[in-house]
């Protein structure tokens, strides 16, 4: 997988040389990384369209290590006219018996749409930002139980505006460290497209002001997430189910705020249309097999943004989508349709929303 030579260069020559060192040392550790595939690897080309981004092209690539399909590498790449994406990861990789590796590492060229701040940002009053990212998480997770985990956070952001393409300046450059703990419960059959069980998330990050990099003024900040899903047998199918809420404290940088709209919550909205402090999302689907390796979901999504958590101001959308599942279902093609505000959009991507 080769990503354009000179966007390549680009990225490089923006990042300082602790964060290239950073870099190289992930990819050189995913390179030599001894992995044991357990099934069948999935290599899938990504074609697809949208009226934010244009044409996008790409691979995706899966490698099961376990027969749960929980532990896992994966890596992605996009490209399309405004620039590339690429992610590169590793879910519960096994050191020994009581420990596990988690890591995720991106990188990112790409135009991204600002609607303004708060939850009544409207889709048709955009401007376009173009950003390059980088973006470092590394986890040891200590197992408590065969369900339960405890993990341990080292996270790093580079976020830098390209002033040759921008009109205007938006927002301050800037690149923080950061640390967290999270405690994890997870009894899912597997970690993608699941049939059965419960997923449970509490992480608390903070990110310290004297670590930070910037062209502005930033505070100490935190960030408090929880994400709780169930999957139930349904008539044949799956009733799925998810909260998801986050909560912002001190100064944030517009990088570090929460945003919703897109392919993952409230997939009726424009992506990113509404960014703030603090997330509230509630997600329903009723997922039912059709015939061959085709299946079918409708579902509900309620969020909003603020200065707090709450539900006072929910947006509402709905849809359903087609899935072209893969081997046992634990990949999968996944074509949605959203309906919001009169309007609808189409998503043409991997594996169900959650």
């Amino acid at each position: 997988m080769l990503i354009p030579t000179s966007r390549y260069y680009d990225i490089i020559r923006g990042m300082n040389i602790f964060s290239k060192s950073i870099a190289a040392f992930f990819m050189l550790f995913f390179l030599l990384l001894p992995v044991k595939s357990v099934a069948d690897d999935l290599v899938f080309p990504i074609f697809s369209y949208s009226k934010d981004f244009g044409s996008i092209y790409g691979l995706y690539y899966y490698k099961p290590l376990d027969e749960s399909k929980k532990a896992m590498v994966y890596t992605t790449f996009m490209k399309a006219s405004s620039g590339y994406q690429f992610w590169l990861g590793l879910k519960k990789y096994p050191i020994n018996p009581d420990w596990q590796l988690e890591t995720k590492l991106a990188f990112s060229d790409w135009k991204e749409l600002y609607y303004g701040l708060g939850n009544s940002s409207l889709s048709s009053n955009s401007e376009t930002i173009y950003r390059r990212k980088v973006d470092i998480d590394l986890a040891f997770r200590q197992l408590v139980s065969a369900t339960n985990s405890i993990g341990y956070h080292v996270t790093y952001l580079n976020r830098d505006e390209l002033e040759s393409k921008n009109a205007r300046s938006y927002f301050a450059d800037f690149a923080f460290w950061g640390f967290g703990v999270d405690y994890q419960v997870d009894t899912r059959d597997r970690s993608m497209n699941s049939r059965s069980g419960q997923y449970f998330l509490l992480r608390y990050d903070y990110f310290p002001s004297q670590w930070y990099e910037t062209t502005g003024t930033l505070d100490t900040t935190q960030r408090l997430t929880l994400d709780y899903r169930q999957f139930i047998p349904f008539y044949d199918g799956t009733l799925a189910y998810r909260t998801y809420l986050v909560q912002g404290l001190g100064s944030l940088h517009y990088a570090q705020l929460s945003k919703l709209g897109g392919s993952l919550l409230l997939r009726g909205a424009s992506s990113g249309q509404y960014r703030d402090k603090a997330l509230t999302s509630f997600q329903v689907e009723y997922r039912r097999p059709l015939a061959w390796m085709l299946s079918t979901a409708f579902f509900l999504e309620w969020g909003q943004v603020g200065s707090k958590i709450g539900v006072d101001d929910l947006h509402m959308s709905q849809g359903f989508g087609l899935y072209f599942n893969f081997g046992d279902g634990a990949s999968a093609l996944r074509l949605d349709t959203a309906f919001y505000q009169g309007k609808s959009k189409f998503y043409f991507m991997f594996n169900h929303a959650f």
